[in-house]
């Protein structure tokens, strides 16, 4: 009955201010035409409603990869402005909760997990890329759509997780994965590293600055 706690040795924290609260990563593009993907993440929303960005791409002028809207549903959108995914939540609170998201084929069919459960989507992101270089913003123009609250063990997989992986992996972080489970695996950032000017990519390379 307790609300859901992620299983971390910390958790990277945005007040979503404004003030470039965000962690900077190098450009990377998934082409879901032709590959498929997993998104998952723990999240901590300080406030709801509004849109709060937790992947994001620089230099674009509306699109992000992932972020909640103001209906406190999950929208992902590709580098096409207009090709979203809407993910409805099952709750609606300020409590810890796992998002996952997969993606197969040409980006037309998406399926999404709140804590282990499925959600209800609608939408696809067709057959054009996903580019993200931000963690915890939307972009670093004015509407940048920071992120407001707590975000933690953001990981990516070049496959399609099942429901039972989702509920397995949710429960672990890093180094208690399996080798089935890391196999597919190509960001892990944990987010746990305190004070600091990095934000330590687990599995890739693409380890991310802090914005000062």
């Amino acid at each position: 009955l307790n609300p859901v706690q992620p299983l971390s040795d910390g958790a990277c924290s945005f007040d979503g201010d404004g003030t470039e609260d965000r962690i900077t990563i190098t450009e990377t593009t998934f082409n879901v035409d032709g590959a498929d993907y997993t998104f998952a993440f723990w999240a901590k929303r300080n406030v709801l409603g509004g849109t709060h960005a937790v992947l994001g791409k620089s230099d674009t002028a509306g699109e992000s990869l992932l972020r909640f809207n103001s209906s406190n549903q999950i929208k992902l959108e590709s580098n096409t402005s207009g090709d979203t995914v809407t993910v409805v939540q099952n709750t609606i609170d300020t409590n810890w909760h796992h998002y996952a998201i997969t993606i197969t084929g040409t980006g037309s069919t998406i399926v999404s997990y709140q804590d282990g459960g499925l959600c209800v989507s609608s939408g696809n992101v067709g057959d054009d890329n996903l580019t993200i270089d931000l963690i915890g913003a939307q972009d670093t123009g004015g509407s940048s759509y920071e992120f407001d609250g707590y975000l933690c063990n953001i990981g990516i997989w070049e496959e399609v997780l099942t429901q039972a992986d989702i509920k397995s992996i949710m429960w672990k972080k890093y180094s208690q994965l399996t080798s089935d489970e890391t196999a597919s695996l190509i960001h892990w950032w944990a987010l746990d590293e305190g004070t600091g000017t990095s934000a330590t990519d687990s599995k890739g390379s693409n380890t991310g600055t802090f914005a000062s």
